[in-house]
């Protein structure tokens, strides 16, 4: 007679790495041997850390099984404490243009002279990770300056997006460089680079591009122009939509490699537009519609949708793989597609002035069915696509008016984004604990992981007093039905995680700007300098970089070198240790 006593513990083990780690939990109460198992096997201790963080590995990679667990439990126990053993402050330079941060590389553009809106030159610093030591180095001024740019390090990637006129101002065009990361020398593996013509009219687009790189894919929205994914391997286009005054795109972002979402903010109700593009097509085949989400309803006049979602550069699933070798090394795992959060900011206009609302929601709600859509005829080849309705999907999502920076300057990785004036979520500092007022202005660690909302929920119930102040809290939504600007009502079901950071916060900040990665926090601080000789009213500014990573005595000196034309100038930073 069988039994399941009678298998190999080795199958058990492959049987238990395939479980979620509630499932686990629960399957520990069953038989000391499975107890014995899931609390001794590092295969299944592996697997349960990954599920807890919302993470998955990524493959055959230098660091050994033992190796990996203990990195994975260092940088999640970072997060959920907000203890960060390694902490560094560095001046970066005072002439900011556009800056990203992508896989432990931080990207800082230089203004262009008196033109704000473009930048001349990047400085590229590869921060102190687990894995290396830092370095810093500029790469050669650009030929044209340029409007924006992104990055993917571990293929080696800078792409930077410039606009010309040629001779008229109704001839502009827009061109896509990708360029290497390490030397500014056109890419070996690219298509050199990609011309769009304009459809403009003569208007310059200037800071209006979202861009994002994803795989082989880069997305390009211009607004008042066109949205557009390209190959930057091959150069075939995989979508290329128009303008349309009517039905204008506000915002978009990757759901995978083969899946993208379009935001619609003319529509009543405002919509998430899901499309499935074929790695196989590109050059006029246009991607598929395959469902339509709704976003809550606006009685206001609605003036702007943003999208952030900040996946880490990956490779494809069936291929781990890096195709690349780079000096950028990735960790040996990164989040799970399905379990990252996404951050949507619709802005209305209420008595003149804008008031914005945060809708977050975890990516798995694009990607499940839901029972009750409709389905209706969309597209140009009118089509059946399943519509989802509000109703459908509130639940699975948290909506709180205002609340959030600027969602133009949120980053999120994984399951994490950050807050500035996390309280404002709370419903416009209306607390159950007035005493929590203290946490406006602290850098706020935001999570949409179901194990780390249990695991603040457990912090929380094991308090003294239950009112008594704490770093950790539990937001969800409320009904909205009082808000004048939500037409009807959504209500929210999605519970976040906050970490409060105040050991972090600095008085003499004017202005943050909060990032975030797989190791480590970032945060731009611009602080005040003397005034200005003669003039009272203006004051000098310093950008201050400081870095939290858990690593211990890191030097951070991110004073990139001198240039010189034509060459990358480096300049490694060694830890101690190494």
């Amino acid at each position: 007679m069988f039994s399941f006593d009678s298998l190999p513990v080795e199958i058990w083990i492959r049987i238990l790495c395939h479980i979620s780690w509630g499932t686990l939990l629960r399957m520990k109460q069953v038989s000391k041997k499975f107890c014995r198992l899931i609390e001794t096997d590092p295969y299944v201790q592996y697997a349960t850390l990954l599920s807890m963080a919302g993470y998955e590995d990524i493959g055959p990679h230098p660091k050994t099984l033992s190796e990996r667990i203990g990195s994975l439990k260092s940088i999640e126990s970072s997060f959920k404490t907000g203890l960060f053993p390694g902490r560094a402050r560095s001046v970066v330079n005072d002439a900011m243009g556009a800056y990203d941060l992508q896989g432990g590389v931080y990207v800082q553009g230089r203004e262009c002279g008196e033109d704000s809106f473009r930048t001349s030159k990047v400085d590229v610093h590869q921060l102190p990770s687990l894995l290396y030591p830092g370095a810093s180095w500029s790469l050669p001024n650009f030929a044209i300056p340029i409007n924006d740019f992104t990055l993917n390090p571990y293929d080696d990637l800078l792409v930077t997006v410039e606009e010309t006129s040629h001779g008229s101002p109704d001839d502009r065009s827009i061109m896509l460089r990708f360029l290497s990361l390490t030397d500014g020398s056109p890419h070996c593996q690219s298509c050199k680079s990609v011309l769009i013509q304009s459809g403009s009219r003569g208007q310059a687009i200037n800071n209006g591009f979202f861009i994002t790189a994803m795989g082989d894919f880069v997305g390009l929205l211009t607004l008042r122009w066109h949205f557009l994914i390209v190959n930057w391997k091959t150069g075939k286009f995989y979508a290329f939509f128009e303008y349309d005054a009517r039905d204008p795109v506000y915002s978009f972002f990757f759901l995978d490699d083969t899946h993208f979402v379009l935001a619609r903010g003319q529509r009543t109700p405002p919509e998430l537009e899901i499309y499935q593009f074929s790695p196989s097509g590109g050059n006029g085949t246009q991607p598929a519609l395959i469902a339509v989400y709704h976003l809550p309803r606006m009685a206001g006049s609605l003036y702007n949708i943003v999208c952030r979602s900040d996946p880490p550069p990956f490779c494809s699933r069936n291929d781990p793989e890096s195709k690349v070798q780079t000096r950028f090394r990735r960790l040996p795992f990164h989040p799970h597609l399905e379990d990252r959060a996404i951050v949507v900011r619709l802005t209305v206009i209420e008595d003149g002035l804008p008031i914005g609302y945060t809708l977050v929601f975890r990516a798995s709600s694009l990607f499940n069915t839901h029972d009750g859509a409709k389905i209706e005829e969309r597209g140009l080849d009118r089509q059946e696509i399943p519509v989802v309705e509000g109703k459908c999907w509130m639940q699975e999502t948290f909506l709180s008016r205002g609340g959030m920076t600027s969602n133009y300057e949120c980053f999120i990785y994984g399951s994490r984004f950050l807050l500035l004036h996390s309280t404002e979520l709370d419903d416009k500092g209306k607390l159950h604990n007035p005493g929590t007022r203290s946490l406006d202005n602290v850098v706020t660690i935001a999570n949409v992981n179901p194990a780390m909302v249990a695991w603040v929920r457990a912090q929380l119930a094991s308090r003294e007093q239950p009112h008594e102040w704490s770093q950790y809290r539990i937001i969800e939504s409320k009904p909205v039905k009082t808000y004048p600007d939500i037409d009807g009502g959504w209500i929210g079901g999605l519970p976040i995680a906050l970490t409060s950071l105040p050991h972090l916060t600095q008085a003499d900040s004017s202005r943050v700007v909060a990032m975030i990665d797989g190791e480590r926090l970032l945060m731009l601080r611009m602080v005040k300098g003397e005034l200005l000789q003669g003039n009272p009213t203006l004051n000098l500014f310093s950008w201050k970089l400081f870095h939290a990573i858990n690593r211990e005595s890191i030097p951070l000196d991110l004073t990139p070198p001198p240039s010189t034309t034509g060459t990358a100038q480096s300049r490694i930073v060694k830890h101690p240790r190494d």
